[in-house]
Protein backbone atom coordinates (compact mmCIF):
# COMPACT_ATOMS: atom_id res chain seq x y z
CA UNK A 1 0.00 0.00 0.00
CA UNK A 2 1.05 3.55 -0.53
CA UNK A 3 0.70 6.46 1.92
CA UNK A 4 -2.91 7.62 2.19
CA UNK A 5 -4.29 4.14 1.58
CA UNK A 6 -5.64 1.56 3.99
CA UNK A 7 -7.59 -1.69 3.90
CA UNK A 8 -10.66 -3.32 5.40
CA UNK A 9 -10.73 -6.95 6.45
CA UNK A 10 -13.90 -9.06 6.41
CA UNK A 11 -13.95 -12.49 8.07
CA UNK A 12 -17.16 -14.47 8.49
CA UNK A 13 -18.92 -17.81 8.09
CA UNK A 14 -21.53 -17.86 5.33
CA UNK A 15 -24.91 -19.43 6.23
CA UNK A 16 -24.85 -21.88 3.32
CA UNK A 17 -22.48 -23.42 0.80
CA UNK A 18 -20.03 -21.81 -1.59
CA UNK A 19 -20.41 -18.49 -3.30
CA UNK A 20 -20.84 -15.94 -0.52
CA UNK A 21 -19.91 -12.50 -1.85
CA UNK A 22 -18.34 -9.45 -0.29
CA UNK A 23 -19.13 -6.22 -2.15
CA UNK A 24 -17.59 -2.86 -1.36
CA UNK A 25 -18.06 0.61 -2.87
CA UNK A 26 -17.06 4.14 -1.92
CA UNK A 27 -19.97 5.95 -0.28
CA UNK A 28 -18.84 9.47 0.62
CA UNK A 29 -22.43 10.76 0.85
CA UNK A 30 -23.70 7.79 2.83
CA UNK A 31 -26.70 7.17 0.59
CA UNK A 32 -25.14 5.24 -2.29
CA UNK A 33 -26.82 1.94 -3.15
CA UNK A 34 -25.64 -1.10 -5.08
CA UNK A 35 -26.82 -1.22 -8.69
CA UNK A 36 -28.31 -4.71 -8.42
CA UNK A 37 -30.43 -5.53 -5.39
CA UNK A 38 -30.19 -9.24 -6.27
CA UNK A 39 -26.40 -9.24 -5.79
CA UNK A 40 -25.44 -10.49 -9.24
CA UNK A 41 -22.31 -9.11 -10.80
CA UNK A 42 -21.23 -6.71 -8.08
CA UNK A 43 -19.17 -9.02 -5.85
CA UNK A 44 -15.73 -7.76 -4.98
CA UNK A 45 -14.80 -11.25 -3.76
CA UNK A 46 -16.54 -14.62 -3.93
CA UNK A 47 -15.76 -17.08 -1.14
CA UNK A 48 -15.13 -20.79 -1.51
CA UNK A 49 -16.70 -22.82 1.28
CA UNK A 50 -18.50 -21.34 4.25
CA UNK A 51 -15.46 -19.76 5.92
CA UNK A 52 -14.50 -16.53 4.20
CA UNK A 53 -11.66 -14.12 4.78
CA UNK A 54 -11.25 -11.12 2.49
CA UNK A 55 -9.12 -7.98 2.72
CA UNK A 56 -10.02 -5.07 0.46
CA UNK A 57 -6.68 -3.34 -0.17
CA UNK A 58 -5.66 0.04 -1.57
CA UNK A 59 -8.69 1.86 -0.16
CA UNK A 60 -8.54 5.60 0.34
CA UNK A 61 -7.90 6.43 3.99
CA UNK A 62 -10.50 8.66 5.65
CA UNK A 63 -13.29 7.52 3.28
CA UNK A 64 -16.72 6.00 3.96
CA UNK A 65 -17.45 2.69 2.20
CA UNK A 66 -20.69 0.75 1.91
CA UNK A 67 -20.36 -3.01 2.18
CA UNK A 68 -22.69 -5.93 1.52
CA UNK A 69 -22.16 -9.57 2.39
CA UNK A 70 -24.48 -12.10 0.78
CA UNK A 71 -25.05 -15.64 1.96
CA UNK A 72 -23.78 -18.09 -0.59
CA UNK A 73 -26.49 -20.31 -2.03
CA UNK A 74 -29.18 -18.15 -0.41
CA UNK A 75 -28.11 -15.22 -2.59
CA UNK A 76 -29.96 -11.98 -1.98
CA UNK A 77 -32.23 -13.49 0.65
CA UNK A 78 -29.45 -13.53 3.28
CA UNK A 79 -27.71 -10.19 3.16
CA UNK A 80 -25.88 -7.94 5.59
CA UNK A 81 -25.23 -4.33 4.62
CA UNK A 82 -23.61 -1.46 6.41
CA UNK A 83 -20.98 1.24 6.32
CA UNK A 84 -17.36 1.26 7.37
CA UNK A 85 -15.22 4.36 7.72
CA UNK A 86 -11.52 4.02 7.02
CA UNK A 87 -9.21 6.07 9.17
CA UNK A 88 -6.32 8.09 7.96
CA UNK A 89 -3.40 5.98 9.07
CA UNK A 90 0.12 6.14 7.90
CA UNK A 91 3.57 5.06 8.71
CA UNK A 92 5.07 1.68 9.16
CA UNK A 93 5.45 -0.83 11.96
CA UNK A 94 7.16 -4.11 12.70
CA UNK A 95 5.82 -7.53 13.66
CA UNK A 96 7.73 -10.29 15.45
CA UNK A 97 7.02 -14.01 15.22
CA UNK A 98 8.53 -16.55 17.63
CA UNK A 99 9.18 -20.05 16.28
CA UNK A 100 9.87 -23.30 18.14
CA UNK A 101 10.38 -25.99 15.49
CA UNK A 102 9.27 -29.58 16.11
CA UNK A 103 12.05 -31.68 17.66
CA UNK A 104 13.70 -34.54 15.81
CA UNK A 105 13.08 -33.31 12.26
CA UNK A 106 16.54 -31.88 11.56
CA UNK A 107 15.24 -28.37 11.03
CA UNK A 108 17.96 -25.86 10.15
CA UNK A 109 16.13 -22.59 9.41
CA UNK A 110 12.79 -20.89 8.82
CA UNK A 111 11.74 -18.72 5.87
CA UNK A 112 8.84 -16.26 6.24
CA UNK A 113 6.81 -14.89 3.31
CA UNK A 114 4.27 -12.10 3.73
CA UNK A 115 2.11 -9.70 1.77
CA UNK A 116 -1.17 -7.82 1.52
CA UNK A 117 -2.80 -10.80 -0.25
CA UNK A 118 -2.54 -14.59 -0.08
CA UNK A 119 -0.09 -14.28 -2.98
CA UNK A 120 2.38 -12.96 -0.36
CA UNK A 121 5.01 -11.15 -2.49
CA UNK A 122 7.83 -10.62 0.01
CA UNK A 123 10.22 -13.36 1.10
CA UNK A 124 12.45 -12.64 4.08
CA UNK A 125 15.98 -14.10 4.27
CA UNK A 126 16.23 -17.49 6.01
CA UNK A 127 16.83 -17.33 9.77
CA UNK A 128 18.71 -20.09 11.62
CA UNK A 129 16.14 -21.81 13.79
CA UNK A 130 17.20 -25.31 14.87
CA UNK A 131 15.84 -25.02 18.44
CA UNK A 132 13.97 -21.70 18.34
CA UNK A 133 14.16 -18.20 16.92
CA UNK A 134 12.36 -14.90 16.48
CA UNK A 135 11.78 -13.34 13.07
CA UNK A 136 10.98 -9.62 12.97
CA UNK A 137 9.30 -8.19 9.88
CA UNK A 138 10.12 -4.48 9.60
CA UNK A 139 8.70 -1.69 7.45
CA UNK A 140 5.16 -3.11 7.29
CA UNK A 141 2.23 -0.75 6.59
CA UNK A 142 0.65 0.17 9.94
CA UNK A 143 -2.94 -0.92 10.66
CA UNK A 144 -3.08 -3.37 7.78
CA UNK A 145 -3.73 -7.08 7.36
CA UNK A 146 -0.66 -9.13 6.44
CA UNK A 147 -0.89 -12.68 5.16
CA UNK A 148 1.95 -14.84 6.45
CA UNK A 149 3.46 -18.18 5.43
CA UNK A 150 6.42 -19.83 7.14
CA UNK A 151 8.46 -22.83 6.09
CA UNK A 152 10.84 -24.87 8.23
CA UNK A 153 13.74 -26.22 6.16
CA UNK A 154 16.48 -28.82 6.72
CA UNK A 155 20.20 -28.34 5.98
CA UNK A 156 19.62 -29.12 2.29
CA UNK A 157 17.05 -26.27 2.13
CA UNK A 158 14.25 -28.80 1.68
CA UNK A 159 10.82 -28.13 3.17
CA UNK A 160 10.19 -30.09 6.37
CA UNK A 161 7.02 -28.40 7.65
CA UNK A 162 5.09 -25.23 6.92
CA UNK A 163 2.18 -23.12 8.10
CA UNK A 164 0.29 -19.95 7.28
CA UNK A 165 -1.94 -17.37 8.88
CA UNK A 166 -3.10 -13.79 8.81
CA UNK A 167 -2.57 -10.99 11.28
CA UNK A 168 -3.71 -7.42 11.70
CA UNK A 169 -0.44 -5.52 12.12
CA UNK A 170 -0.87 -2.46 14.35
Amino acid sequence: MTPGQTQVHFRFTAPTGDGAKVSLMAAPNGDEVFADSRDSGDGTATCVGRDCSFAASSLTAGTRYRYRITGGALGGTARVEGFVNTTASGGTTSYSMKFTPPAGLGINDVVVEHGATVGYGTTEPAVTCSIGCTVTLAGLPANAVRYLRWTYRNAAAGTVASGRGERMVQ
